[in-house]
């Protein structure tokens, strides 16, 4: 008779459901979204490259202000955080 140990047993290894989903999530949410804007963009708006190309020049300027505020927003926390010296 054979038994299993496991080492630790207060974490079990992730089923094939979790594996499944863990790549879906992590890896391939990004290829599902660019494969959504270029069916819409194809099939609903009928954008060619020049489309695309203006489609991602303006995502480009949404997240640079995205970063800035951000950027700021962090800054200005970490100020206020710091001890007075």
């Amino acid at each position: 008779m054979t038994t299993t140990h496991d080492p630790d047993p207060g974490t079990a290894a992730p089923g094939p459901l979790d594996r499944l989903l863990g790549v879906f999530s992590d890896v391939r949410s990004g290829d599902l979204v660019s494969t959504a804007v270029v069916f819409v963009g194809t099939s609903w708006l009928a954008l060619e490259v020049r489309g695309f190309a203006v489609l991602n020049i303006g995502i480009v300027l949404v997240w640079l202000v995205v970063a800035t505020v951000l950027v700021r927003e962090n800054r200005r926390l970490s100020a206020a955080a710091q001890p007075l010296a």
